[in-house]
């Protein structure tokens, strides 16, 4: 596991039966070091791996993240199928960047050649060592500022209710012209982050990248090192979004209201990293239902002409009205979905194309009597068992909307057949009297001349 994240390849892995578990040997140094302090060394070496490492050090924290790291080492090693002697076999390796600048007389690039390199460069320049550390939140502070400025002023003044001017003026722009552009806080704080994230970036990253190209290593080593090192940046880009997308959308903080910046939430929604980690909570569903097609053919038999493609390699079946008693109708995910949203009042308008594939029933089926008359389109509804009990409850049957195929051909052979006392002797069981559930018709909303001038314009 360690030999793939070292992806600075600054590690190199030596077999030592006599090793007490891991062990790492410094530079210039033939004392060995194990436990705490070898976990640091390994994880100031990977990337990213010193901000890892700061837990570590400190003192009281590492000792007990120490203790607890140690206790499952072992549990860990029999869960995996390790051995956890001293005398466990460990593949030899040498990292690619050691033997290409070993082979150039070099010494190996590890942690101790980038903190020399780096206490050299910044040995002349003020603050020294800590620079990095400056640079760094200063950059830190100056992204905050470019992309939760503007928004974070506006929330505040509106989370406490501030009546504050939210524009600093008018501000002369122009060589020599009588041009002023009015500037709002948030442009200044959004225009101020900009600024400081380019200086302290461009002071943060320089030496980094010079100390990657200037090291005595084979160009595909470097280049390496320099896509690793994007490559993170880009990954911590993508972290923020989702944790701005989760406070955004997770319901335990939407009280909050936190602002949620566009250049975020672009990271988030193109690339569909949404964090709606609720499932049914708080309220879970405590209902289940289904759409019912009950339809007539010109032979007289009651079908759901439906089920041969919401249940391939099956036949026409009867309507089924038992939902209560119901294991499972073997729908899919997607026919599951199909009638939940159809039996919806926002979706009365997909009903028409839903009566013609009805319709065509009699062509994918290759029989002239599944020729459908009419039929009736049910919502079947129940209640989910109660706590400590299996039986589901409050079976309701709502009839949606009834259809009847303008097909004077197929009417006139449903008559001929005289299929009419057929249909009706063959009345599935459980189906609600037609008085008991009418259909219920909206009244019809009056529109007033301006607003539909208005609506043919859209």
């Amino acid at each position: 596991m360690l030999k793939r994240w070292n992806q600075f390849e600054l590690l190199h892995f030596v077999e030592d039966p006599a090793a007490r578990g891991l062990e790492t040997v410094r530079p210039g140094d033939t004392s060995r070091v194990h436990g705490r302090a070898a976990a640091i060394d390994i994880l100031s070496a990977l990337p990213i791996g010193p901000l890892y490492a700061v837990p570590l050090r400190i003192p009281g924290i590492g000792q007990l993240l120490a203790t607890i790291g140690g206790g499952l080492a072992a549990p860990s090693a029999r869960f995996f199928g390790m051995k956890t002697t001293a005398t466990t076999a460990t593949a030899a390796a040498t990292s690619t960047a050691a033997r290409d600048m070993t082979a150039q007389g070099a010494e190996p690039m590890d942690e101790y050649y980038m903190r020399d390199w780096l206490h050299d460069y910044f040995r002349h320049r003020r603050w020294r060592d800590s620079r990095m550390i400056v640079d760094f939140v200063g950059f830190f502070f100056g992204t905050f500022l470019y992309v939760y400025g503007a928004p974070m002023v506006k929330w505040t003044a509106k989370k406490l209710e501030m009546k504050v001017d939210l524009n600093l003026g008018l501000i002369p722009w122009g060589g020599g012209k009588d041009v002023t552009v009015w500037l709002s806080r948030g442009d200044g704080i959004t225009y101020l982050g900009l600024v400081l994230l380019l200086v302290f970036g461009y002071q943060f990253f320089k030496p980094l990248v010079l100390m990657v190209l200037t090291t005595p290593s084979a160009p595909r080593v470097k280049r390496q090192r320099l896509f690793v090192g994007l490559r993170e940046i880009i990954i911590v880009a993508f972290w923020m979004g989702a944790i701005n997308q989760a406070l955004s959308e997770l319901w335990a903080y939407r009280g909050l209201r936190l602002p949620h910046p566009t250049e975020v939430r672009l990271l988030a929604h193109k690339m569909r990293y949404l964090q709606g980690w609720f499932m049914f909570s708080p309220n879970p569903v405590m209902d289940d239902g289904t759409l019912l097609v009950d339809a007539v053919t010109v032979d007289g038999r009651h079908v759901d002409p439906l089920s041969p493609d919401a249940l391939p390699g099956e036949k026409l079946r009867k309507p089924d009205y038992d939902l209560l008693h119901a294991r499972s109708y073997g729908y899919s995910q997607i026919w599951s979905d199909y009638y939940n949203r159809m039996h919806l009042p926002a979706n009365t308008s997909f009903r028409k194309p839903m009566k013609q594939y009805i319709y065509r029933l009699p062509k994918r089926t290759g029989n002239p009597n599944d020729a459908i008359v009419k039929g009736e389109v049910y919502w079947l509804h129940d209640m989910n068992p109660r706590f400590g009990r299996t039986k589901s409850y409050g079976f309701e049957a709502k009839k949606l909307f009834s259809f009847t195929n303008p097909d004077a051909t197929v009417q006139q052979r449903f008559r001929d057949l005289g299929s009419a006392k057929k249909a009706e002797k063959n009345r599935p069981k459980g189906k609600p009297a037609a008085s008991a559930t009418p259909e219920k018709k909206r009244p019809a909303k009056r529109v007033s001349p301006e607003r539909a001038f208005r609506n043919m314009d859209r």
